[in-house]
């Protein structure tokens, strides 16, 4: 069986990305988050599609699926500010 994904350093590195700035962050920077939101959001739909053992709560992997998809949402837009030079 393939090594399951951390979920607490997965919930890091969404902090990271919410707490990302417009007006302090450069575009590549939101592109890279972006790719990495959208690796992690696979891993977490791929997560919830199998058995897995008890440390792992389906509930609390679709509210962090939840949490991934509006940091997704919100980094597309902290991206076009950026891009815009808008704060």
């Amino acid at each position: 069986m393939a090594e399951l994904p951390d979920v607490a350093e997965i919930e890091e590195i969404v902090a990271a990305t919410e707490a990302r700035e417009s007006r302090s962050t450069d575009v590549e920077r939101f592109d890279s988050d972006h790719q990495i939101l959208l690796n992690i959001q696979s891993e977490i739909t791929d997560l919830l599609a199998r058995e897995l053992p008890d440390r792992y709560d389906k509930g609390d992997l679709r509210a962090l699926l939840e949490r991934i998809e509006n940091a997704i949402s919100a980094n597309r837009s902290k991206r076009a500010a950026a891009a815009h030079g808008v704060i």
